[in-house]
């Protein structure tokens, strides 16, 4: 029996990952996708690569970090890091996708050695993307980036049992 509802169970999430009539993704293939434009990306940013970087954006892409304090816009990020970020390496993993449709949230760990502004940046990372597509091509919309491994600031929350 328990063999049943795990086949069940295993047809019914394959199931899940079809987009349109005739084309299912699977999420292999998803990560493979966006795997290779977060290279692009970041391949973009080791060189210093303004045209490159420009071309994966959206017009209102915006950056949200804790170091920053507020999102950073286009035009500022794009400023902030051919000019001031000199990343040496980098290396994405565990990412994990989620297709909506015409949106995209990618989330993945970025292991980065480098400086910014001419202080040690190194360190691993945690990036939740927002990708966009318009025209059959995927652009960053919003990215959220932080500290892997940081301890919460935040207070607990009263669960009204105390």
């Amino acid at each position: 029996m328990e063999s049943k509802i795990l086949l069940f169970l295993l047809a019914l999430s394959f199931n899940t990952y079809a987009q349109t009539p005739g084309r299912t993704i699977t999420p292999t293939r998803q990560v493979a996708e966006f795997s290779e434009l977060e290279n692009q990306w970041m391949d973009a940013l080791q060189h210093n690569d303004r045209f490159a970087v420009d071309h994966l954006l959206t017009d209102d892409f915006e950056i949200l970090t804790p170091l920053a304090g507020n999102a950073v816009d286009r035009d500022e990020f794009i400023e902030a890091v051919t000019g001031s970020l000199k990343l040496q390496s980098y290396r994405i993993s565990q990412m994990t996708v989620h297709d909506f449709g015409d949106t995209a949230v990618v989330n993945f760990f970025i292991n980065a050695k480098g400086q910014f502004r001419g202080h040690d940046s190194s360190g691993r990372y945690f990036v939740v993307d927002v990708w966009r597509k318009s025209d059959n091509r995927w652009e960053a919309a919003v990215r959220y980036l932080s500290k892997a491994g940081l301890a919460s600031t935040a207070q607990p929350r009263p669960n009204g049992k105390q």
